[in-house]
């Protein structure tokens, strides 16, 4: 019974994103205070009339920007960047993970 249980589960897709719930069921974390599960990250941050923080913005008034983790171990795939592009110029690396870091609300 169990065994079947759990090959359900495999096989369940979420509505509305349509993922396998066994692809996003690692996002579901204990809540501190053990009372229950939540999202790993905060869905009220994610509505249609809130501002975003793009990849190196900062805050207005400070000086530290956005960046990516040290921790983050997603890199992107590119292709060679052009050996005469001007180095002021993001690369292709960088153009990539700021793509990567847009969030896409529907």
């Amino acid at each position: 019974m169990l065994r079947l249980l759990c090959l359900r589960i495999d096989n369940c897709i979420d509505d509305y994103s349509q993922l396998k719930f066994k692809d996003i069921i690692e996002f579901i974390v204990n809540k501190n205070d053990g009372s229950g599960v939540i999202w790993f990250c905060d869905m009220g941050v994610y509505t249609k009339n809130r501002a975003f923080r793009l990849l190196r913005s900062s805050k207005f008034d400070k000086q530290e920007c956005f960046t990516v983790a040290p921790e983050n171990q997603w890199q992107p795939i590119f292709r060679r960047s052009h050996p005469h592009s001007c180095s002021k110029e993001p690369t292709e690396a960088e153009r990539q993970t700021f793509m990567a870091a847009l969030v896409y609300f529907n």
